[in-house]
This record gives C-alpha cells, structure tokens and sequence, in this order.
C-alpha cells in the first residue's frame, strides 16, 4: 500500500529555486541555496560570529540561574528577561549567511538567498506553506522554529528534527506540489518578464489562478484554449505538463465542473 506518493511533492530545494527564480527573473543564478559569502560579505560573517558569541553568553547565564530560580524570585524574573534575549538573538542569527557552504558568492547572490529564505519561512509562519518530513509527519513550525538544534538545509532539502521530537535527526524535506504552486502563483510577473518561454508564464498564470480560485472545479479545455491565447507559441503538449504539475487534484478529478 502506497504511503507516501513523492510525485504530487517537490522537494525543498526545487521550491527554493522556484522562489528565487520568479523573484529574480534576470539575475538568479541557481547556485544561490549553496552560496557561502564571499569577502564582499565578510560585515555579516563578523556579525553572525558577534550574535553567536552574545547567544552563547546568553546561555551560559541561564545554566547559572537555574538553581537559584526555585528559591530567589529576581533569579527567576531573570530567567523570564534571558529567554526573551535569547529569542531575540536567534531570530537575528537565523537570517545571517553561513560560511559553511560550498560556493562563494557576492554580496548580491547573498542577498537574494535572504531574501528567499524570509520568503519561505514567513510562509511557513502563516501556514501558508507546510514542510511534509518524508511523509512522516510535518514540521512544528511554531514550536521548533525557537529550538537551537532545528536547521533547515534548503540546498540538500533535509531538516534537522529537534531532539525529542523523533528518533530520526535529519530527515528529506517536501512540499505539496498542490500546495506550493497555489503559493507561487503570487510571484507571477507577467509582461515585465518577456524572456520567459511560453510554458514558463502558462505555469505562473495557471498558479495564479489556483491560487485564487483553489475549491473552483474548471475544465482543463477551458484552461487551454484561454492559455494558448495569452501565451503564443504554446503547444497542447506543453500546457498538459503544467497542468499535470500545477492544477491541484481536485482540479483533475472527473465529474462535473464548475
């Protein structure tokens, strides 16, 4: 019995991609998820190497209080003050670059790589986007997303699991198709972005439209004859690959539509 279909997913690194791809049209490389900075970059690595050093500190103090808390009240508001402090830094660390990836890149390679990865993971805050863990289960966005051993590698599509949470650490990481190219769809561009190919701004247009009409049972002819006509040069062949990897399921369902 089939428990986990990896067809009707993408894995994180594709919809990475993706993101970067319909945000930065012109000047997105592909290499970004993997990107290190270069020394163009080198304020920010002495900024993460700060923030860590001051997380760090933050922790030590905590460990220091903790036996003191039960019976000294000011101990225990401090504690309370700390893990404020503590959020805070790691939410400052979470969007500084790394210097353990395997590509160097510039400031503005690095920047688009932020710049997606806030995408993606105020979408994960929403709930607007959700990361299946290989059928698994799903990532505890808002409880893990505070814990110090949670990571996201976008370029290697893996997350690692919390300890506590399961007996695997690192576990393939996916997004539902149906799901992330709803979410896409609002990065459509349109006529700004006339080097697109014909299939290209049909699969943007079409998740656009799924996006705003996702419970809407239309028919795939209706699709592509409104398709071919926005985008010249399309062929069948062409729209039936978007519709197979944009149009959710419910979409696809025989039946009357509406």
């Amino acid at each position: 019995m089939l428990r986990f279909d990896p067809t009707q997913y993408h894995p994180l690194l594709t919809l990475f991609h993706r993101t970067g791809a319909a945000l930065f049209p012109r000047d997105w490389s592909g290499e970004e998820a993997w990107l290190s900075p270069s020394q163009d970059a080198a304020d920010q690595l002495a900024e993460r190497e700060s923030v860590t050093d001051a997380l760090n500190a933050k922790r030590r103090e905590k460990l220091a209080l903790f036996d003191l808390a039960s019976t000294a009240p000011e101990a225990q508001e401090r504690l309370t003050q700390i893990e404020t402090e503590i959020a805070t830094l790691r939410e400052r660390l979470w969007y500084l670059p790394q210097s353990d990836s395997t590509i160097k890149g510039d400031q503005a390679a690095c920047d688009r790589r932020t710049r997606v990865v806030r995408e993606l993971e105020e979408a994960f805050e929403r709930e607007e986007l959700s990361i299946t863990l290989g059928g698994a289960f799903n990532v505890q966005w808002s409880a893990w997303r505070c814990k110090d051993d949670f990571a996201i590698n976008y370029g290697l599509s893996t997350v690692t699991i919390p300890r506590g949470e399961s007996t695997r650490r690192i576990a393939p990481a996916f997004v539902a198709k149906a799901e992330a190219e709803a979410w896409l769809g609002r990065f459509v561009i349109g006529d700004d972005a006339p080097d697109l190919t014909p299939k290209a701004q049909c699969s943007r247009w079409l998740a656009a439209e799924v996006a705003r009409n996702p419970a809407s049972r239309p028919t795939k002819q209706d699709y592509l004859i409104k398709a071919k006509r926005l985008f010249p040069g399309l062929t069948d062949r062409q729209f039936n690959s978007v519709w197979e990897h944009v149009a959710p399921p419910a979409w696809k369902k025989p039946g009357p539509k509406a």
